[in-house]
């Protein structure tokens, strides 16, 4: 456990690192030292760029490579048998009728003039009957004679030569067999496994898939964005880092892969894959000073302007410009402090004294202060206890004028009383004599 904390304590980058300004150095730096030159694929006539040529044609996002290639591997008795393997080849290899015959225009006696190669055509496995059904489809109303390896195009309904030449060039591209975009197919053996694989000239991932016997998992092409229109954002991803660091590779120059994913992901975040130019990345950031720094200068500052638009500073480029702290390392934390008096060692410890009066000052008033407070807290606190000292006094005498009326009412009672008993006898004495 403390081995793999330790690797991944020592794979994590220090926060405020500048990984983006790393990256980019570290893949531009080595491509001044690049060459120009093509690189030979094994088993493929045509020179297919590598270098600083490819470089570029991945970073910019091309649409179509320049020499697009395919590996496609096989599966069941096809991968280890040789002849299995070549088969293969006419299922894939795409066949004009251009490649199979030479077409001729006869335009005296306004006709089109076929004559077939009659051993290519047996070796992809087409009849000539089916090529002349093709081109009954093909020009529908027209005479189509065949004669042994002949075939003889009317074109007397034509009216003007343009449209026999016109009938020629789509005699020339008449699709035979194979699939669209692949040229040709090369069947080499794997040196490890000894298993064998097809490699073409041109790609077609799409309709490839679609063939029995191939092995779909492990079908490569080096178009980046076919990847991305069959196989989604994701594997596109993963075939742009392979192709940059595959391009690094093969000029001996070392690159750490984490700079080649950076990159590969900046260009693949949006879901789409973006060139790294002015019509992708550097066009498109936050920044009005970002992008005019870039390219297109007065354009992106122009436009800022008539549209009133703000930038808040927060990238790199927008505060060099601005000549602010860039927002990178150390100049990613801020912190707040107060500030304090400065001594000059000239004026001698005068001050120094003065200062320290001013402190103790300071320090005996705010001790006064605290002082003036408990006194006032005390008075109020005695003033509070009169209160309620004078609330019970009122109390008592209340209830001391209350026993002082009962007592007045009792003695009043009594006298009445008394007074009544006095009468009654006077009364019995009276009516006793």
């Amino acid at each position: 456990m403390d081995k793999k904390k330790d690797k991944i304590n020592h794979v994590l980058i220090t926060p405020g690192e500048a990984a983006g300004t790393v990256s980019a150095q570290s893949l531009g730096e080595p491509g001044t030292q690049m060459t120009m030159r093509t690189f030979h694929y094994a088993g493929m006539a045509d020179q297919v760029p590598t270098g600083l040529p490819r470089l570029i044609e991945i970073v910019d996002a091309r649409k179509e490579a320049k020499k697009p290639i395919m590996d496609i591997h096989l599966t069941g008795k096809a991968s280890k048998n040789l002849k299995e393997a070549e088969k293969f080849i006419h299922l894939i290899e795409h066949k004009h009728l251009g490649d199979v015959a030479k077409i001729r225009e006869d335009f005296i006696n306004k006709q089109i003039l076929i004559k077939l190669d009659i051993k290519e055509i047996d070796e992809f496995g087409i009849d000539k009957n089916e090529i002349k059904k093709m081109l009954q489809e093909l020009f529908k109303g027209s005479k189509i004679q065949l004669k042994n390896d002949k075939i003889l195009i009317d074109c007397t309904d034509s009216k003007t030569l343009k449209s026999i030449r016109r009938k020629a060039n789509k005699i020339v591209e008449l699709n035979l067999a194979g699939i669209k975009g692949i040229q040709k197919a090369v069947v080499l053996q794997n040196k490890k496994n000894k298993e064998f694989y097809i490699r073409t000239s041109g790609s077609n991932l799409a309709d490839v898939r679609k063939l029995e016997g191939v092995d779909t998992e492990k079908i490569f092409t080096n178009d980046v964005m076919e990847i991305h229109k069959c196989l989604g954002i994701e594997a596109a991803r993963n075939s742009l880092v392979k192709e940059l660091y595959q391009v690094m590779e093969l000029q001996g120059l070392s690159i750490d892969v984490r700079h080649v994913m950076l990159i590969a992901d900046s260009m693949s975040n949006n879901g789409m894959i973006r060139s790294v130019g002015r019509h992708g990345l550097s066009g498109q950031k936050t920044g009005v000073f970002a992008r005019a720094a870039f390219e297109e200068t007065i354009k992106h500052l122009v436009n800022a302007a008539i549209e009133g638009k703000k930038d808040y500073l927060l990238g790199v480029t927008e505060n060099i410009i601005v000549g602010q702290i860039v927002p990178i390392g150390t100049g990613k934390v801020k912190l707040k402090m107060k500030p304090m008096k400065h001594v000059k060692v000239s004026e001698g410890k005068e001050k120094v004294t003065k200062e320290k009066k001013v402190t103790k000052k300071k320090e005996t008033k705010k001790t006064e202060k605290k002082v003036t407070k408990k006194t006032v807290d005390k008075k109020e606190t005695k003033k509070t206890e009169k209160k309620v000292t004078k609330k019970t006094v009122d109390k008592k005498e209340t209830k001391k004028t209350e026993k002082k009326v009962t007592k007045k009412t009792v003695k009043k009672a009594t006298k009445k009383a008394t007074v009544k008993v006095k009468k009654g006898k006077t009364l019995k004495e009276k009516s006793t004599k």
